[in-house]
């Protein structure tokens, strides 16, 4: 899984969004971006506020996990919560 984050305003997203319905239109899908999903903010402000240092551990560790089905990321995220609650931290590598 791949994903794209930057910091772009709207009006950019909409136009990048028009030109890749287009080429899905015209047939042309392999000059498609080489992501799962593009997630992005106005600015870099708006970005370190949302992608808190708790934030920024998870996606490491979701990356590390690679790809998982559903269940198995409800009970990485019910240990989440546990681990949350008692004050400890995020043993993700065990047995995921």
């Amino acid at each position: 899984m791949k994903a794209i984050i930057s910091t772009e305003s709207w009006e950019s997203l909409q136009s990048q969004a028009l030109a890749i319905a287009q080429q899905v239109d015209a047939g042309e899908g392999e000059s498609l971006p080489e992501a799962d999903y593009h997630l992005s903010f106005a600015d870099s402000a708006q970005l370190f506020s949302e992608l808190t240092p708790a934030r920024l551990a998870l996606l490491e560790q979701l990356k590390r996990l690679g790809t998982a089905s559903i269940q198995t990321l409800a009970e990485l995220g019910l240990r989440l919560s546990l681990c949350a609650l008692l004050g400890g931290q995020y043993p993700l590598s065990q047995g995921y």
